[in-house]
């Protein structure tokens, strides 16, 4: 379904809306189509919050490029982008991007390794 609406418009409101559109796309579990938001959307993976500095506040980037890339199996690739969101989401002090269930003060890489 989403795989067919028009493109996000490229501007100041790009990287949220790209990743709200992403957002519904995985959680309709619409393969079709994953590939563009995550595209677009690769290149601002080590980005802070996309709503920064402004009244929406939004996980970063690069956990929606860990979701989309978990869609088509790509689970590599997807626990690069949630340990990025993680250590994005510490820089930052918000719980926003950090990984489910990882306690305080553990990376989300020491916690896949020692799981």
């Amino acid at each position: 379904m989403l795989a067919r609406a028009p493109p996000v418009r490229p501007d100041h409101f790009f990287k949220v809306f790209a990743t709200f559109r992403a957002m519904t796309m995985v959680a309709l579990g619409e393969k079709e189509g994953a590939e563009e938001p995550y595209a677009a959307l690769l290149p601002y993976r080590h980005a802070p919050p996309p709503s920064s500095g402004s009244t929406v506040a939004i996980r970063p980037v690069a956990y929606t490029l860990g979701e989309l890339a978990r869609l088509p199996g790509r689970d590599a690739e997807a626990t690069e982008h949630f340990a990025r969101a993680d250590a994005i989401a510490q820089q930052w002090n918000t719980a926003l991007g950090r990984f489910p269930g990882r306690p305080q003060g553990v990376s989300y890489v020491e916690q896949e390794r020692h799981g």
